[in-house]
Order: structure tokens, then C-alpha cells, then sequence
């Protein structure tokens, strides 16, 4: 299928739009930064920018984990890059989830620790995790 990247770690089929969302891993939000000594970052963009970049003109190809009508959660790969979820862990644009139920592909806890290891991508930096940036982001829920 050609897609078309929404978020940092979501694309729609261009055909049928279907959206998928790269099985166990999360990446900054489009509206978050992170520090790089006094310098900010756009994190979210970068991340976005490097889906873009690696799925643009290519096929991709996802082999669905978990569905609900609106999101199919999967496993992707293009011709170039056989995992785009491990390769994003590699490359410090993504982060392993941190449930216990997302956490199934021992591979990917091990690329981020190496990746962490060598401050590569957004471990070169201070930032808050995604989930966290999400949550602190969106206005508390009234009772």
C-alpha cells in the first residue's frame, strides 16, 4: 500500500484509508520538543519527518497485530527496511512502550537500550516521555 504519515508513529492507506499504527513503540507528539543542552528540539517533527522520508513513494506493508474498526496496530516494513518500528528504536525516534502487553518483541527493548546507550536521537536529550507529554497536555476531565 502507499501511505500517507499522520502522526510519528501513524499512516493511512492513500487507497483505502485505512489507518495503522507501528505495533509496540510510541515517539514524540508533533507539538513536543526536547533539550539538547540549551538548544530545543522539535522531537515529534523529526520523528514525523523520518516516517515521512522512509514511506514516501515506497510500499509498505503491515502485518496487523491488533484491529478495532478505526486502527489497525501492526508490524510495518517497506522494501528498504524490513521493521520500521526497530528501525525508529535504532535510531532514537521511538521508544519502546512501557506495557507489560506492549512489550512482546524482545528485539525492540533491546535496540532502544542500545540506542539509549549511544545517545542516539532523542536519548542525546532531556525530554518528557510521550505518554506523559500527552497526558499533561490535555486538560483534566471534570467529574
Amino acid at each position: 500500500m502507499r501511505v500517507e504519515v499522520v502522526t510519528s508513529t501513524t499512516f493511512r492507506d492513500v487507497e483505502t484509508r485505512q489507518l495503522y499504527r507501528l505495533y509496540g513503540v510510541d515517539a514524540c507528539e508533533s507539538n513536543q520538543t526536547a533539550a539538547l543542552g540549551k538548544q530545543t528540539w522539535p522531537c515529534g517533527i523529526v520523528a514525523t519527518a523520518w516516517l515521512v522520508n522512509v514511506t514516501l513513494n515506497r510500499w509498505v506493508a503491515c502485518t496487523p497485530i491488533r484491529q478495532s474498526e478505526s486502527l489497525k496496530l501492526g508490524r510495518c516494513a517497506t522494501g528498504e527496511i524490513p521493521d520500521l518500528a526497530a528501525e525508529m528504536l535504532k535510531l532514537g525516534h521511538a521508544i519502546t512502550l512501557p506495557s507489560p502487553e506492549d512489550r512482546l518483541i524482545p528485539t525492540y527493548a533491546q535496540l532502544e537500550k542500545d540506542a539509549r546507550a549511544a545517545y542516539r536521537g532523542i536519548w542525546a536529550s532531556s525530554f518528557q516521555m510521550p505518554w506523559t507529554f500527552r497526558q499533561q497536555a490535555s486538560p483534566p476531565t471534570k467529574p
